[in-house]
Parts: C-alpha cells; structure tokens; sequence
C-alpha cells in the first residue's frame, strides 16, 4: 500500500514539474518593445563603460608594475 501511494506521489511531482514551467511562462510580464529597446541600450552602454574603466585599471597597475621594477 504503501509503495502505490509513493509511486503515485512521486509521478504526481513529475507531471507537476513538467507542466510547471509552461504554467510559469504564462504568468511572465513581458517588456514592450520600447522597454527593451531601452534597457539593452543601457546594459551596452555600461558594458562599454565598464569595460573602458577595467582597460584603465589595467593598463595604470601595468605602467605603476612597469616603474617600479625599473627603480630597482
């Protein structure tokens, strides 16, 4: 009795784990095109932003390495 009840219950997770995500998807607030026009502008344009300090970082510990190996 016992092994038909967790058999059932364990086939009852797996149809609920398989219709789940579908039943999710339909409850999504998707972005209008204008909305995610913006926001992907914005993520490139901190892409690029980001990208441009992490180079300058670099390149002033690279110099900053560079001088103080010549001092010696």
């Amino acid at each position: 009795m016992k092994k038909t009840v967790e058999k059932k219950r364990n086939h009852q997770k797996s149809q609920s784990f398989s219709t789940s995500p579908s039943q999710e998807l339909k409850k999504v607030t998707w972005p209008n095109r204008n909305t995610l026009v913006k926001s992907t502008v914005l993520i490139l344009i901190m892409v690029v932003v980001l990208t441009i300090y992490v180079a300058g970082l670099d390149y002033f510990f690279a110099e900053m390495l560079f001088f103080l190996r010549n001092l010696t």
